[in-house]
């Protein structure tokens, strides 16, 4: 995102590697209806 190496707000979570290995692996225990719920609330902000 803010260093053009994520086009899309998935990229930047799976980019984020150790710095946020446990967030990571919550939104990926997201059904995708979840994570697609939270990727509008976040473009929502």
């Amino acid at each position: 995102m803010h260093d053009l190496g994520s086009l899309t707000l998935e990229d930047a979570i799976g980019r984020h590697r150790g710095e946020a290995r446990e967030v990571r692996a919550q939104f990926r225990a997201l059904t995708t209806a979840q994570q697609q719920q939270l990727i509008v609330f976040l473009k929502s902000l």
